[in-house]
């Protein structure tokens, strides 16, 4: 079965950062299409006749910056994947980006190979999570409810964390040895549990309240991996 292929468009008013971007991401196996775009407003026009699956957004733009950018396509375009690629990375930005439905954020000296697998990450989870995002999302000030958290069951909190790792439907019915079905069954506790709408809203809610925390995960997924475990 051939793959299909991943098509990405990106907006950026800088031309230099746009065709170096371009050349990067035909270098992906797995991106298709690439388009170009010097705004928001440009790249919305575009997408209106052939919608990509993911859009890659610069935050300061003339006429559409970043922020109404992701605004009109999680209204207009919710089936479209929104992944950030800035320089400014504070933390209170990125927790507005990720309420507004943003799937991921990267700084824009990540490396190429992060850039590939956040793409691959929004793409097949529907979310990405790296130490940016982790850091905003565990903002003092926000006022957290840990009530829904603890009246999860056990399977639906291993269902969680996989969903926190990135993991996709298939990859987590086959770790936690259950159906595809019953997979789903859990996922839509969740949704209703949590009072979120999608993949994003789980780890939005899961690193807000404490119940994901990306280095111990990274640190336990390692340990895993070592002989004799």
């Amino acid at each position: 079965m051939i793959e299909k292929k991943i098509s990405v468009y990106i907006a950026d008013d800088h031309t230099f950062v746009r065709v170096s971007m371009i050349r990067l991401l035909k270098t992906f196996k797995r991106v298709g299409i690439v388009k170009e775009a010097a705004n928001g407003k440009e790249l919305a026009r575009i997408a209106e006749s052939q919608k990509p699956d993911i859009i890659i957004l610069d935050l300061e733009m003339p006429i559409w910056g970043g922020l109404t950018t992701a605004r009109y396509f999680a209204k207009r375009m919710p089936e479209v994947k929104i992944l950030i690629l800035s320089m400014h990375t504070d933390a209170s930005l990125i927790h507005d980006l990720m309420d507004i439905g943003v799937h991921g954020f990267l700084h824009k000296d990540s490396d190429p190979a992060e850039v590939e697998h956040a793409i691959y990450s929004i793409i097949d989870t529907n979310v990405y999570v790296n130490s940016l995002v982790e850091k905003a999302l565990k903002l003092p000030f926000l006022t957290r409810d840990r009530r829904a958290g603890s009246e999860l069951t056990q399977r639906e909190t291993e269902v969680l964390l996989c969903i926190c790792d990135e993991m996709t439907h298939l990859e987590i019915a086959a770790q936690l040895k259950m159906s595809r079905n019953t997979y789903f069954n859990h996922r839509e506790n969740l949704l209703r549990k949590l009072n979120v709408r999608s993949n994003v809203g789980i780890v939005k809610y899961a690193i807000e309240n404490g119940l994901y925390k990306l280095e111990e995960r990274k640190a336990l997924k390692g340990k895993s991996k070592k002989p004799g475990n």
